[in-house]
């Protein structure tokens, strides 16, 4: 589901009324103004990948899933240390 708001005073304000519960977490993504006032709501391209290339990136996502449930990950804090170190 996409919404869109404008702030205003530091709040969120939308156009139509949401039917969401209290507590329900959501994401936000800025979009760009453009010049003349309007924004530019398209979503990232990220259709350059073809069939192939999606196929093996959710083949890879799974064996990843995978480990992670059979207990071979490790801790969050240690990968972020080591993609810190590589700079």
């Amino acid at each position: 589901m996409t919404l869109k708001a404008i702030v205003k005073n530091g709040g969120l304000t939308f156009d139509e009324p949401i039917a969401l519960p209290d507590g329900t977490v959501v994401a936000v993504q800025f979009l760009e103004t453009k010049s003349d006032g309007s924004y530019d709501d398209e979503q990232p391209d990220h259709d350059d990948m073809d069939p192939e290339e999606i196929e093996q990136l959710h083949a890879s996502l799974d064996r990843g899933l995978a480990q992670m449930q059979a207990g071979q990950g490790r801790p969050f804090e240690e990968f972020l240390a080591e993609l810190r170190q590589r700079g």
